[in-house]
């Protein structure tokens, strides 16, 4: 099990750090046309801008794919690179989620461009074999995640930590400012940064993030996405991974209050100790195994 005071305290850290962001884009509020949706164009246009000169032809991957449209935003800021998108198109695994309820199964494939590659299926299921069929040394440059879910984001963070280093751009659909994100891909990236041992810095980030200690008040109403965005709050941002430096020492600053918020707001995610000692959420079908 994961020091769940230590998580808390990582996530205070983290938000704290939130106004330090490399590019900080506007919130949709100001653009009345705009309200309420989600900025992940700009979000991913930063992203792509940040890419090193000499990152690898073929280390773009995207994960949630469904009817392509960010995919093919990606493939046309980036014509000259491969880039492959995976998805089941089934819509989610059955992991035990009871507050996702939303049907992402489609009839057929979405059209894309020459330059992406639709890798169908589970992710645990997909992705080793893909992962088996590259070169030896490869690199994912840029990462796109769109899972919604920990179960799902923890398997491709599993999967993909060889592969995975300090430099590498991360794009996060949903990891901050809604009722659930505890539990979800923020729980899965800091389970990878600490069997890791890197770091991130914000790249990324659109408006303010929701203040942890009022997130956590139980008096306070929790609400859908759509009420944080209305409110200037979005779910999308990016990061770039680091070496660990100072990272214990941030941390640590943060444990009293930490403690004092899981006091007030405990995980609610259901948590199950596997042999590995990680968080597991239990359901009739795992997902998390990687070959």
């Amino acid at each position: 099990m994961i020091d769940l005071v230590h998580y808390y305290a990582f996530i205070l850290d983290a938000l704290a750090r939130y106004p330090g962001s490399r590019v900080r884009l506007a919130p949709y509020r100001w653009t009345p046309w705009r309200s309420g949706r989600k900025p992940v164009m700009p979000v991913l246009t930063a992203a792509v801008r940040a890419l090193p000169p000499a990152a690898a032809p073929d280390g773009i991957l995207e994960f949630g794919v469904w009817k392509g449209s960010t995919i093919r935003h990606l493939a046309a800021l980036l014509p000259g690179r491969q880039i492959h998108g995976f998805d089941s198109f089934e819509g989610f695994p059955k992991d035990g989620r009871p507050d996702w309820r939303l049907d992402f199964a489609l009839d057929s494939l979405p059209r894309v461009p020459a330059n992406v590659e639709l890798v169908t299926g589970f992710f645990e299921d997909s992705l080793p074999a893909f992962l088996a069929s590259r070169r030896s040394g490869f690199r994912i440059d840029l990462l796109h995640v769109d899972c919604d879910i920990y179960s799902s984001t923890s398997t491709i963070f599993r999967c993909l930590q060889p592969h995975l280093g300090a430099g590498a751009v991360i794009v996060f659909d949903e990891l901050l400012n809604y009722h659930r994100f505890p539990e979800n891909e923020l729980l899965a990236f800091y389970e990878f940064l600490m069997e890791t041992g890197l770091d991130f810095d914000w790249l990324a980030t659109v408006g303010p993030a929701y203040p942890f200690a009022q997130f956590c008040d139980e008096h306070v109403r929790k609400v859908d996405m759509q009420w944080y965005r209305d409110a200037g709050y979005y779910q999308n941002s990016a990061v770039r991974l680091t070496r660990a430096v100072d990272r214990p020492a941030r941390i640590d600053r943060y444990r009293t209050e930490a403690e004092r918020l899981l006091a007030v707001r405990p995980l609610k995610q259901p948590l199950a100790a596997p042999a590995a000692g990680r968080i597991r959420q239990p359901g009739p079908t795992s997902r998390h195994s990687c070959g």
